[in-house]
């Protein structure tokens, strides 16, 4: 396979070698060689899922490995995301990570609808962010700087391990 024609020389190559590099089957030093590549990739790799969904993604969380060498994640929840949102509808969401079942709601509400997320980690709300830009769905999408608990206060969060699936 090469490269789509279209592609910008440098950015798109490097993310089409990489996409392909991680849908090859897995060796001895993939997994470091992976987590090496997220340190090179800081903004993420940009992928268009199977679905057309657009994501920046890093290779080095788990997750988002998956999703780049074209597996699916949680396709259930999804599923039921795309069939219970119609145009208009309103939904929150805890913990937003970055961003994969929130741009999958802002699309179904469409322009019309409502979407808040709550989401503690900058980082991760920063993610989400560009993840909703890249779908054209940040108008009707509010990312909150909370936590959700049983009682107010405050606490450090810790960042999850990149391996934790």
């Amino acid at each position: 396979m090469r490269p789509p024609a279209n592609a910008a020389p440098r950015s798109s190559i490097a993310s089409w070698l990489l996409q392909r590099y991680l849908q090859a089957p897995e060796h001895a030093a993939k997994l470091r060689f992976t987590r090496w590549l997220g340190r090179v990739f800081p903004g993420g790799v940009r992928t268009r899922l199977a679905e057309g969904i657009v994501l920046y993604l890093s290779p080095a969380d788990w997750i988002e490995y998956l999703l780049l060498r074209g597996e699916v994640y949680e396709p259930a929840t999804r599923a039921f995301l795309r069939h219970n949102l119609r145009a208009g509808d309103g939904a929150v969401y805890a913990g937003v990570n970055f961003g994969l079942h929130v741009v999958d709601g802002a699309l179904a509400v469409g322009p019309s609808g409502r979407i808040v997320g709550v989401e503690p980690q900058p980082r991760a709300r920063t993610r989400a962010g560009r993840n909703l830009a890249a779908n054209g769905a940040g108008a009707q999408t509010t990312i909150v700087a909370k936590a959700l608990a049983a009682s107010d206060g405050r606490t450090t969060m810790a960042w999850a391990p990149v391996d934790n699936p």
